[in-house]
């Protein structure tokens, strides 16, 4: 061995010495660092984590089960889940991995968001989209007088009031600007693992699936009704050549097309015969009228007047046959008094909607009666005529789930207030379940009022019916259209028009 190994032998060999005594004291802190982190892992592995849910979406969330791990809390901080050994020790606290709240935004349709738009860019937070609500803009006077726009939501506009259309949109246009949007919104608040994430997420699409997958938005179904019409006295002529729709409906065309439904009262028969009945007027029109009226926008006449039978029952039943010919509804007369009973049906917009017509006018001075002359039997084709077995048909109606109008000929000539018999008829009409009454009969305006939620409109005049001229009020009219959003009337628009000669046109100075 060298001299220098020898001087270095002491100081290698105190060294060796330590290192075999240190080792055992290594090797015991490296298990035990592993045995820590192993105790950590299984812990972590084993972790029951908190999830908070908006007390709202109790009943929702509650048809799932949480996955396993996952437990509701019913605090933000993780507290509240009783029986629970919590994970600082505590009963019941628990990590709140995930929360979530219920929360509404106003704007246009595109507010609404779903669980495939994360919210922000993060991607911490998403949201389901529980519900969709349009606002509606009323009018409403203040105590001083003055007129104020509040905007309502749809399931808080009061009985009766009628809503303005925004930026000329209605309720479920594509593009309405009011629209209140209910969404529940999570937030991860913890990392989890994919392993746990996924079954929450799996929990999540469980939950909210019906949320996310919205049932189509109603539509405005429009649905409007002028006076009465009478094409006689060189309406027939005008109408039958080209051009003459434009002619007889001048500007009140643009507004009779813009709906769904469109009502008129045809007064006269629609028949080639010759045997006039006794009476003091009678009126008689051409079949090919009808597909000019059908052009002008008309979708239903009215039949249940006093001059339907002008040429007796043979031109009663021609009527009903050339309205048939070309697809023209109507209602509230057939070929017997079953057949009288029964509704026009039609769905608009997805609104079902059920129509009705019926005669209630006095007798005329000629003796003309309805009742008698023209109500149907069970023999014999004729009108519906007013009774309170009405109200039961109607009743039967608005049960089945449908909007009802009802379409009544009732009331005394050139007199501009509702008789009291009037009243009584048309508001039971309503409280059996009519949505709508449209009169017709006066030849004069009489008022349009809600009741309830319903309309009533008593008289809307003469529409097309020259000659009216030497009357007080006899050239005047509306067309009154009404859109129906969810099955209740939600818009009320009038338009004024006068009559002159031929034509009808809408009033300047509405």
């Amino acid at each position: 061995m060298r001299p220098h190994d020898n001087a270095a032998a002491p100081w290698y060999t105190g060294c060796m010495n330590m290192l075999k005594r240190m080792l055992p004291a290594a090797a015991g802190f490296a298990v035990g660092a592993a045995f820590v982190c192993f105790a950590f892992a299984y812990k972590n592995a084993r972790a029951v984590y908190g999830v908070y849910i908006d007390p709202l979406l109790t009943e929702r969330c509650g048809t799932v089960s949480l996955p396993e791990r996952f437990v509701r809390v019913d605090s933000p901080d993780g507290s509240g889940a009783k029986g629970l050994k919590g994970a600082n020790g505590t009963n019941g606290t628990f990590p709140v991995a995930l929360r979530i709240d219920v929360r509404t935004e106003t704007g246009g349709l595109g507010v609404s968001a779903s669980r495939t738009d994360p919210v922000p860019e993060d991607g911490l937070r998403f949201r389901y989209t529980l519900s969709e609500e349009p606002l509606f803009p009323i009018v409403e006077r203040g105590a001083d007088g003055r007129e104020s726009v509040s905007l309502y939501a749809e399931s808080a506009v009061p009985d009766g009031a009628a809503a303005l259309p925004m930026d000329w949109k209605y309720a479920g246009d594509e593009s309405y600007p009011a629209v209140s949007v209910k969404y529940a919104e999570g937030t991860y608040c913890l990392p989890l693992p994919e392993k746990l994430k996924i079954p929450l997420t799996h929990w999540l699409d469980a939950v909210f699936a019906a949320a996310d997958a919205q049932p189509a938005r109603p539509e405005t179904a429009f649905i409007a009704a002028v006076g009465d019409i009478m094409a006689g006295r060189g309406v027939e002529a005008l109408l039958l050549k080209d051009g003459g729709v434009e002619k007889v409906f001048t500007d009140t065309l643009p507004v009779l097309r813009a709906n769904d439904i469109l009502i008129g009262n045809l007064e006269g028969a629609v028949t080639g015969g010759t045997a006039k009945a006794v009476k003091t007027y009678t009126f008689k029109f051409n079949k090919k009228i009808l597909p000019a009226l059908r052009e002008a926008g008309f979708t239903y006449l009215m039949v249940t007047n006093n001059h339907s039978f002008d040429y007796g029952l043979q031109g009663f039943t021609d009527t009903l046959a050339a309205l048939a010919e070309y697809g023209i509804p109507t209602s509230g007369a057939g070929s017997s008094a079953d057949e009288a009973r029964r509704f026009y049906h039609t769905t608009v917009r997805g609104l079902p909607v059920a129509i009705l017509s019926c005669g209630a006018y006095p007798v005329e001075r000629s003796g003309f009666s309805g009742q008698r002359d023209a109500a149907a039997r069970a023999d014999r084709a004729g009108i519906l005529w007013q009774s309170d077995d009405v109200f039961d048909l109607v009743r039967a109606e608005k049960e089945k789930g449908f909007f009802v109008i009802v379409n009544v000929h009732g009331g005394e000539e050139y007199v501009f207030t509702p008789s009291a018999a009037q009243k009584t008829f048309y508001t039971g009409l309503c409280d059996a379940g009519a949505d709508v009454v449209f009169g017709s009969h006066p030849h004069v305006l009489q008022p349009v009022e809600r009741y309830g939620s319903s309309l009533i409109a008593y008289s809307l005049g003469n529409f097309v019916f020259p000659g009216m001229e030497g009357m007080r009020g006899a050239t005047d009219s509306l067309v009154v259209r009404l859109g129906v959003y969810n099955g209740r009337i939600r818009y009320t628009e009038t338009y004024p028009a006068a009559l002159s000669g031929t034509s009808v046109s809408l009033k300047k100075d509405r």
